[in-house]
C-alpha cells in the first residue's frame, strides 16, 4: 500500500521518550488522532507505533508514541520521515489536490508540453512546481494566476508561465 509523508522527525525532546516533529499536513486535527497508526521510515526501514499523544510546541509539535517511556527508545527514530497510509486522506473540495497527486502530471503552456512536474514545496508565500524541461527545471508558483487547469484523469497541468520567470 502506498504511503505518504505527513512529518518529520527532527529530535528526541526531553528525556520521557517525546518526539519533536515537523508537519508537512495542514491536517494536523485528521492526521495525529491518539490510537492512529504512524509509520517512521529512516534509512529504508520502516517501523510502525501507535500514537499516543500530540501537543503544539513552538513552531514544531511534540507526540509521544505508545509504549514508549525514555528518549533513548526514540533516538534511532532521529530524522525520521512520519508516513500514512494513502488510503486514510480524505477526500479535498472541488478543485483542491494533494501535492503527491500532482507529481508526475504533464505540465503545458498554450497545449505545448514543456516538462513533467516533479517536485512541489511550500514557501512562505505559496506553493511552487518544480518542472523538468529538457534544457533545465524552473520553477512556478502554484497559484490562480500561473495554474489555468489541472486534469488528472488527463495526466496534464495547464499553466500561463512567463518566460524568464
Amino acid at each position: 500500500m502506498e504511503k505518504i509523508i505527513i512529518a518529520k522527525v527532527n529530535r528526541p525532546h526531553g528525556v520521557r521518550g517525546e518526539l519533536r516533529i515537523t508537519s508537512e499536513s495542514d491536517f494536523i486535527k485528521e492526521r495525529f488522532v491518539p490510537g492512529k497508526t504512524l509509520y517512521f521510515s529512516l534509512d529504508g526501514k520502516t517501523e510502525s507505533f501507535v500514537l499516543k499523544s500530540i501537543r503544539k510546541h513552538s513552531q514544531a509539535y511534540l507526540i509521544t508514541l505508545e509504549g514508549i517511556e525514555n528518549m533513548n527508545e526514540v533516538e534511532h527514530l532521529r530524522h525520521a520521515e512520519i508516513l500514512i497510509d494513502y488510503d486514510e486522506l480524505h477526500d479535498l473540495p472541488e478543485g483542491q489536490y494533494y501535492f503527491v497527486d500532482l507529481i508526475g502530471l504533464d505540465v503545458f503552456v498554450d497545449d505545448q508540453k514543456i516538462g513533467v512536474l516533479k517536485e512541489m514545496f511550500e514557501t512562505p508565500a505559496h506553493p511552487i512546481m518544480k518542472v523538468e524541461t529538457e534544457e533545465r527545471d524552473i520553477m512556478i508558483p502554484y497559484v490562480d494566476r500561473f495554474v489555468l487547469d489541472v486534469d488528472l484523469e488527463r495526466n496534464r497541468i495547464d499553466v500561463d508561465w512567463l518566460e524568464g520567470l
